[in-house]
């Protein structure tokens, strides 16, 4: 409860990047980043060197930055 949730999306040319953060509250713990480690291997499977997966805590927040290529050129992508 009480807790903030922040959503910017952003072309920059043949990229657009999403930026998450999240207030952290009362939990101190750091986990062990399975769920980064797996979307970060999906989108570098899908999308190679022109995707990125980035998380960070700062300020009280973590912050999770995707980036991935504007088009695929129709491309489907299978991660199952």
């Amino acid at each position: 409860e009480g807790g903030r949730v922040s959503v910017r999306v952003a072309r920059e040319g043949s990229t657009i990047r999403i930026e998450v953060s999240n207030t952290l509250g009362e939990r101190t713990g750091k986990g062990t980043n399975t769920a980064g480690d797996e979307a970060r291997a999906r989108l570098h499977h899908c999308f190679g060197e022109r995707a990125g997966f980035e998380t960070q805590r700062r300020d009280g927040n973590y912050w999770i930055r995707l980036t991935l290529p504007a088009t695929n050129n129709n491309q489907p992508c299978d991660t199952s």
